[in-house]
């Protein structure tokens, strides 16, 4: 597939059908799902339903419409009940958005994805069967739930806000505090019985007791929705099998390597055949077509991409791939030029003819995307093509910058240390440390941007908001002096 040309962010509403890689019997999006090609004998009134049909709770007490929008928020748990939430002003401009075919309300990742050609894998795709029965539903479809870190592993492309080991034991930072408390489980019994789907995922849900807490409420239903959990596959206790029996869920794996020695050294604290022995043994209780598999295809494990699909060949399992942008070092997609052409060379020479259904259309969308990625890096590489950044990374990282991922360039050489002149225009400050986690954030009342949620949350979704006020943070600059612990940024006045 060519690369789309587009000057903006708005995209055309691609028709899509359900997914062929869809677990049996589910619906709506889960991780091990994946989009098909197009069917153009749908047609789609909104570019994505997600905001219309689903609500996803994140472990800092913020609700998002899905886990890749991180630009623009529903509500907050810890602020807001969950009627306004779901009926909020946030959530009503985000659906509007994508009524008009713009993905400019935080949904940089799907308007990448689209903007280079990748239709067929494009992350709002999942949404397609959540399509609300009209267009502004009293109760979600869907909900996701990601309500803590707790985790027992420490694997390399991840960080101490999606792993409590990662978070004491790498980063040594202090627990995240709990968001969710009774009043939050107390308006959720009011939500439930309107589900149609339950998905679990984030940190190892079979650890983090809100999630076990929420499994508890819906086994209590007289008819529990669909359930998917997203687990490691290192959990096998008596509680997980009772939790099997009683809501008979999907249970998506999470795989990422195909040998213990790549398996073992990305998902540190795991060892990839006590992984395979759970995962059959899911398959044991739960009985076929209630397993999947998902995987992070990246830097480190990409050269064992047809055998981790080989292994659920083998199996008859869905695989989903998990597009990595994040941390740079692990993402296909911010190689170089020459080591990704490699990588798509040797990914398109390789024998699939044991492929067949679900897996094939994986390893064809996976590959077909990172060669639309090498097309987009050939192309400025003469000049002739208009650069794709992948969203949320460095416009011009400077390798000695103590901020590497801010997402504009760094004006080293700047003289003055003092802050820019004061004006009368309404301000906002915030301390940050050389991690992207945001510390303090104040803001004058009159400030255009609510910023004062954001104490805790990446400095990536401080500049998705600014960006709607200021224009994207690609087109900034900052200015840094001699002392590396402060930095100003002039967004545009």
């Amino acid at each position: 597939m060519g690369i789309r040309r587009a000057t903006g962010r708005s995209v055309r509403r691609v028709t899509i059908g359900r997914s062929e890689t869809r677990p049996p019997g589910s619906q709506g999006p889960s991780i091990a799902d994946g989009p098909s090609p197009a069917d153009h004998g749908v047609e789609r009134w909104s570019a994505c339903y997600a905001p219309h049909s689903s609500m996803y709770f994140d472990q800092f007490g913020k609700v998002r419409a899905c886990c890749q929008n991180t630009g623009t928020y529903l509500g907050d748990v810890r602020t807001q009940t969950l009627r306004e939430i779901w009926e909020s002003a946030d959530a009503e401009r985000m659906r509007a958005a994508l009524e008009h075919d713009s993905y400019d309300e935080g949904c940089s990742f799907c308007a990448w994805q689209s903007l280079e050609g990748n239709d067929d894998i494009v992350f709002a795709r999942f949404f397609d069967p959540l399509e609300p029965r009209e267009r502004r539903p009293r109760w979600p479809r869907k909900m996701e739930f990601s309500l803590t870190n707790t985790c027992n592993l420490a694997c390399v492309m991840c960080n101490g806000d999606w792993s409590s080991t990662i978070r004491a034991k790498r980063e040594r930072r202090e627990p995240i505090p709990a968001s969710y408390g009774d009043a939050f489980f107390e308006q959720l019994q009011e939500f439930l019985p309107h589900l149609e789907e339950a998905s679990f995922l984030g940190g190892e849900p079979f650890l983090g007791t809100e999630p076990q807490r929420v499994m508890e409420l819906l086994a209590d239903l007289h008819r529990p929705p669909r359930v998917t959990v997203t687990t490691n596959g290192t959990i096998y206790t008596n509680r997980v099998r009772r939790i099997l029996e009683q809501l008979a869920p999907h249970i998506v794996v999470s795989i990422d390597g195909a040998t213990p020695e790549t398996y073992d050294a990305v998902r540190v604290g795991a060892h990839l055949p006590d992984v395979l022995a759970n995962l059959d043994r899911y398959r044991e209780v739960l009985g076929p077509g209630k397993v999947s598999i998902t995987h992070c295809l990246m830097t480190h494990n990409w050269h064992e991409f047809f055998d981790l699909l080989q292994i659920a060949e083998e199996r008859d399992l869905i695989v989903g791939v998990n597009v990595v942008r994040l941390p740079t070092s692990s993402s296909l997609y911010q190689l170089p030029l020459a080591e990704l052409r490699e990588v798509v060379g040797t990914l398109q020479a390789t024998d699939v003819s044991t492929l067949t259904g679900p897996r094939l259309s994986i390893w064809e969308g996976h590959v077909g995307a990172l060669a639309n990625r090498l097309e987009v890096l050939e192309l400025e590489a003469v000049g002739t093509g208009v650069p794709i950044r992948v969203p949320g990374t460095p416009a011009l990282p400077t390798h000695d910058s103590p901020w590497p991922w801010l997402p504009f360039a760094v004006v080293a050489d700047h003289p003055s240390l003092d802050p820019p002149p004061a004006t009368e225009a309404p301000s906002m400050s915030m301390e940050v440390g050389t991690d992207p986690v945001l510390r303090v954030v104040h803001a004058d009342p009159a400030f255009p941007v609510r910023v004062d949620d954001l104490e805790g949350a990446d400095v990536q979704e401080l500049g998705a908001r600014l960006g709607r006020l200021c224009g994207p943070p690609e087109s900034w600059e900052s200015t840094v002096g001699d002392v590396p612990d402060r930095l100003y940024l002039d967004a545009g006045g």
